[in-house]
């Protein structure tokens, strides 16, 4: 499901082209165990080597790894095995220097990450597991994470405690880019962190934080995607996958490199106090602006109204029968 867009001849219309083009050769790539010559491929999608070649760095630049041979062409690298996931992190070159803690099994990844955050572990440190039976969301919300999917929080340690509550705004940010570059599908953020595809959730967001008046100790960052693992059928009707979304086997590990990468530039603005930067972004991903909908705050009222901005803060703005409310938290219905 690729985008379409653009005029002819125009830069937009370029660059749609080009990426058209590169997501075909992914999926050639897909569809072979071994390599694939340049001029193979080449000859069936009616284009140059060199347009061959340019998609393949096309393609590692968002986070696929390709290797290449000069006598047999390319392979698409379709390592689903997390427990070798930091070998593939090396080439990243991120400001973070992430480390990746892999558990095959886990009540949930936030609770190893406290843990190892306890005993003093660096920031960019990566909690991963392969499913975990006792999984969170907000709220204290149940998390479904069984096999196939990626589940993992990442250890943070921030200089200072305002404006917390925007990095689940970085993540969901990093997390929508990523999908978008990789699948060349759009996807949506509905506030405050729900990461949706045409209109179910895909992803979810948790943010705690460990922290005295003067100072944060630590802050966990969960991130669950479901990618191809199976959902219950009592979730079918909001939930989705990327496997159902594109219709195949989705690797994890170049989802997993392009949302460290991505979340590395814009936990950069957070931590330089360039807010602007991510609720800017933000504002162009977020699907909840504009739309009517009904809020649910933690302490139980129920307000109805439409959707006018998100502020500097990450709080949503509320137009309540002719007043502005603004929500720091709660849950979202859109209405239309």
């Amino acid at each position: 499901m690729l985008r379409e867009g653009g005029l002819p001849h125009s830069s937009e219309y370029r660059e749609a082209h080009h990426r058209g083009k590169c997501f075909e050769v992914l999926r050639k790539l897909l569809e072979v165990d071994g390599f694939v010559s340049g001029n193979e491929l080449g000859k069936e999608l009616g284009v140059s080597r060199t347009t061959i070649h340019r998609c393949v760095e096309y393609l590692r630049s968002i986070g696929y790894v390709v290797e290449s041979h000069p006598r047999y062409g390319y392979r698409l690298v379709k390592e689903d095995d997390l427990r070798y996931a930091q070998t593939y992190l090396r080439d990243l070159g991120t400001r973070i220097d992430y480390i990746v803690h892999y558990v095959e099994t886990c009540g949930s990844t936030q609770d190893v990450a406290e843990e190892l955050a306890k005993q003093g572990v660096p920031e960019g440190t990566v909690v991963i597991a392969e499913e975990m039976s006792a999984g969170r969301g907000r709220l204290g919300r149940k998390w479904f994470a069984s096999r196939g999917g990626l589940w993992l929080t990442i250890v943070l340690r921030p200089s200072y405690r305002t404006n917390l509550p925007l990095l689940s705004l970085v993540a969901g940010i990093s997390v929508v880019e990523s999908i978008e570059n990789l699948l060349g599908i759009d996807a949506e953020l509905k506030w405050p962190n729900d990461v949706l595809i045409d209109g179910k959730k895909v992803c979810g967001i948790l943010v705690e934080a460990r922290m005295e008046l003067d100072r944060v100790h630590y802050v966990l960052l969960g991130i669950g995607i479901n990618v191809n693992n199976e959902l219950p059928p009592e979730l079918e009707s909001f939930a989705t996958s990327l496997r159902r979304v594109v219709g195949t086997y989705v690797p994890r590990i170049p989802l997993l490199r392009a949302l460290l990468k991505n979340f590395d530039r814009y936990y950069a603005s957070f931590v330089t106090n360039d807010l602007e930067t991510i609720v800017r972004r933000y504002r162009e991903l977020c699907s909840t602006i504009g739309r009517m909908v009904e809020v649910r705050t933690v302490d139980g009222t129920v307000l109805r109204g439409l959707a006018l901005d998100i502020d500097r803060d990450g709080a949503l703005l509320l137009s309540v029968e002719g007043r502005v409310v603004r929500v720091e938290a709660g849950d979202v219905y859109h209405l239309r």
